[in-house]
């Protein structure tokens, strides 16, 4: 069963994993699969697999290991309260995040917006995406099945809240469905 919690105020960006040492530090895994970014946040959130939520905690310290985050929030004492929390979803508050630089952008800002050709056809509407390696991927949900759409600057023309107007190759759609007629 999936945990609840609200999100169009919260981003997930974590899982609480094993306890890490005996002050209280906690591995986290990173959703993003870049755990760095760990260390520009000052304060997470925990939500229980209840969906209660418990924050914002202020984070005292994180480190990078491997493909984990090692981060100690202020109200973690030591072992015992890491264990506690093993499990939890760590969120941020959508508000706390990073200003993005020009040409970045963050995978939540896609999800839910309709996909739509130059004619204002509707292709489909974002319901993930995935690093692809060369780019993120767009998997479009088309009614009729998925469609995987890179994100190329000159793929996309236009984005607004509710959709993003795209000129794609002719082609690449049916190249990239699953199941398409």
């Amino acid at each position: 069963m999936e945990i609840q919690y609200p999100k169009d105020k919260y981003l997930l960006v974590g899982k609480a994993s094993k306890p890490h040492g005996l002050r209280g530090e906690v591995k986290v895994y990173c959703y993003s699969g870049q755990p760095e970014n760990f260390l520009a946040y000052k304060e997470l959130t925990l939500c229980d697999p209840k969906g209660n939520i418990t924050g914002p905690i202020a984070v005292s310290s994180t480190r990078v290991q491997g493909k984990m985050a090692v981060v100690k929030l202020a109200t973690v004492v030591d072992r015992s309260a890491a264990e506690n929390i093993e499990g939890f979803l760590v969120l941020l508050l959508k508000e706390d995040l990073p200003e993005t630089k020009p040409g970045e952008y963050y995978w939540h800002h896609y999800l839910g917006k309709l996909l739509v050709d130059m004619d204002e056809k509707i292709i489909g509407t974002v319901s993930s995406l995935f690093n692809g390696g060369a780019q993120d991927i767009l998997v479009v949900d088309t009614g009729d099945g998925e469609v995987m759409v890179p994100v190329i600057d000159s793929f996309i023309i236009k984005e607004t809240e509710e959709r993003i107007v795209v000129d794609l190759p002719p082609g690449l759609l049916e190249i990239n469905a699953d199941t398409l007629e």
